[in-house]
């Protein structure tokens, strides 16, 4: 746990889809091996004449995504993500927002889908889906 993380800087909301949690209960996966976080702002860099620069701030709010990291991950595991992205109650692709725990700093974050999955596939050997990145819309209020 880092002494700031996205959750610092998230608004509470509620996610459209509440029965489960991505990554607990009945949907927990195996521990990935690394998690990226990146933040940003909404920023438009112009550049001048003379290597001028003029930023401009289309909001003041941050915007915060991860890529959770797995290249291989058991059959169940990608049964798993495949039916939290697929299902139209559930994720629904990228439409719809559901609940994830992050595994280093343990906070619930709302989220959605912010990329296709991508499933690859081997002639022999494990199947595994190497990454998935997640758009964090906000956070639930830790008890």
């Amino acid at each position: 746990m880092a002494a700031k993380e996205p959750y610092d800087y998230l608004d509470t909301v509620t996610a459209d889809y509440t029965t489960n949690t991505l990554n607990s209960g009945a949907y927990a996966l195996s521990a990935q091996t690394e998690i990226v976080e990146h933040g940003i702002f909404n920023q438009k860099i112009h550049k001048g004449y003379g290597g001028a620069e003029q930023i401009v701030t289309l909001n003041s709010k941050s915007i915060w995504y991860v890529t959770l990291l797995f290249p291989m991950k058991s059959e169940s595991d990608i049964g798993k993500l495949i039916e939290f992205y697929m299902a139209s109650g559930i994720g629904y692709g990228k439409a719809r927002t559901f609940k994830w725990v992050h595994d280093d700093d343990g906070h619930t974050y709302v989220c959605r889908f912010d990329d296709d999955l991508k499933r690859l596939i081997r002639d022999s050997g494990p199947q595994g889906i190497n990454s998935i990145r997640l758009k964090l819309v906000g956070k639930i209020v830790d008890a």
